[in-house]
């Protein structure tokens, strides 16, 4: 019984993530890939509020990595690691 609350919850989480980057998609006006999704969000404060949300998760690292965990291709792009590295430096994103 445990395993199938545990499955179920997954799933939502999962539902939600997807349900998120919807949502991203609509506020920019344009399809996007989880690249430019992901970039959006550590832009946005706001945005990010939001994906710690319907995540459910507390912090904004547990919400990047768990769409570091669904979306791996993120990881590769040489845009998104100069990003991380430059906001490191600046102190506005605490990995």
């Amino acid at each position: 019984m445990d395993g199938d609350s545990e499955t179920f919850l997954e799933r939502e989480q999962f539902n939600c993530f997807c349900c998120y980057c919807t949502f991203v998609m609509l506020v920019v006006g344009k399809k996007l890939n989880y690249v430019n999704i992901f970039i959006h969000t550590i832009k946005n404060k706001y945005l990010m509020k939001c994906l710690r949300l319907m995540l459910a998760v507390d912090d904004d690292f547990s919400a990047l990595q768990y769409f570091l965990q669904q979306a791996p291709t993120v990881v590769k792009s040489k845009h998104v690691v100069k990003m991380i590295n430059q906001l490191k430096k600046t102190h506005a994103l605490q990995i």
